[in-house]
């Protein structure tokens, strides 16, 4: 845009008595457009990358790699971004395709099954008197995750459940104690025992009336939930 022919009158714009003649041909001006990155291509960029990640099918991949003595706190589950890095940098020229990267952390956390149980135990063993009263149902399988948060030395959370104890039972003496008494009298006798809501004894064949030797009864138990 700056080439000026020869004889070409020019004027200075607010000085109208000034004026000069190009006595000869002005050559070399060029005019060129310079693509320059800005901080709008970088968020416009981000914003397109966080479109397509999906934090729902990372979180089923990492559950799937999960192992199967692990419980996974679902609550746990985060997505951390790193520092977006652009080629050219912010105010720099871009000849040609500028790229932006950004690296994203999904991060879900578990707790062993076993190292949990033996919490749960140790928790109700505290509140109960295991000389009368027997751990059922410790409620490892319904176990609740919530307030879960990051500390400098690891993780810390609130487990919530519901256990279930109840009368300590030898079955050896209900064995012995059943040997040849009616359905009636077995009801009746486990039944004085606190904490026993129910008795159902089934007796087979059909024909058979009072429970047999010790070493052919079998004897479950059922927490009433």
């Amino acid at each position: 845009e700056g080439n000026i022919s020869q004889n070409t009158m020019m004027s200075v714009s607010g000085y109208s008595e000034l004026t000069a003649l190009a006595k000869e041909n002005f050559t070399g001006g060029s005019k060129e457009t310079v693509k320059v990155v800005q901080q709008s291509d970088v968020d416009a960029a981000v914003a397109k990358l966080n479109e397509t990640g999906d934090s729902d099918a990372a979180r089923d991949e990492l559950t799937d790699q999960m192992a199967d003595s692990t419980i996974v706190i679902a609550n746990s589950f985060s997505v951390a971004q790193g520092d977006v890095k652009v080629s050219p940098a912010v105010g720099e020229t871009a000849n040609g395709q500028a790229t932006a990267s950004v690296e994203v952390t999904y991060t879900l956390v578990g707790v062993n099954r076993d190292d949990l149980n033996d919490v749960l135990n140790a928790q109700l063993n505290e509140q109960v008197d295991t000389d009368k009263q027997k751990i059922y149902d410790n409620g490892l399988d319904g176990v609740e995750f919530s307030n879960f948060q990051a500390t400098d030395s690891g993780y810390t959370v609130t487990v919530e459940t519901s256990g279930h104890v109840g009368p300590v039972i030898n079955e050896d003496d209900v064995k012995k104690e059943a040997t040849g008494k009616k359905s009636e009298e077995i009801k009746s006798l486990l039944q004085e025992t606190d904490g026993v809501e129910d008795v159902n004894v089934t007796m087979s064949p059909f024909w058979v009336s009072t429970a047999p030797a010790a070493n052919k009864i079998d004897v479950s138990f059922e927490v009433d939930e």
